[in-house]
């Protein structure tokens, strides 16, 4: 009986550790630490982000600048997720969903007046 406890013990310490290894996003060996740089380069696309998305969602945007508006928004998300991805942060990872999100949005508008190429992945 103390030996089937003891199984069962390890068994789930060894389950939440590989959990914690998961949610944590031990990347590997192509990771590294998030750096402050790291952070104020998705601030500042994340703004770029926000700016360009007031211009494509304006209905009195002409077809070009909303669709150059939508790129812009669509390369910020491609930038941010760049940084999540050769980092080990969990929040840049939740900030490159969002940054994907607002892409998506962009590209989504519907726009009576103008279609845009779609971005290429």
């Amino acid at each position: 009986m103390r030996a089937s406890i003891q199984l069962i013990a390890a068994i789930s310490f060894a389950t939440i550790s590989c959990a914690a290894i998961f949610v944590t996003g031990c990347g590997g060996p192509d990771t590294r630490p998030a750096t402050n740089d790291d952070f104020r380069a998705v601030q500042a696309a994340e703004a770029a982000q926000g700016r360009s998305l007031s211009i494509a969602r304006d209905p009195g945007t002409a077809c070009p600048s909303a669709c150059d508006a939508a790129d812009a928004i669509c390369d910020g998300a491609e930038q941010i997720c760049n940084l999540a991805r050769q980092t080990e942060d969990l929040d840049l990872r939740v900030r490159c969903r969002d940054a994907e999100r607002r892409c998506a949005e962009a590209q989504a508008l519907d726009r009576d007046d103008c279609e845009c190429p779609p971005v290429a992945p």
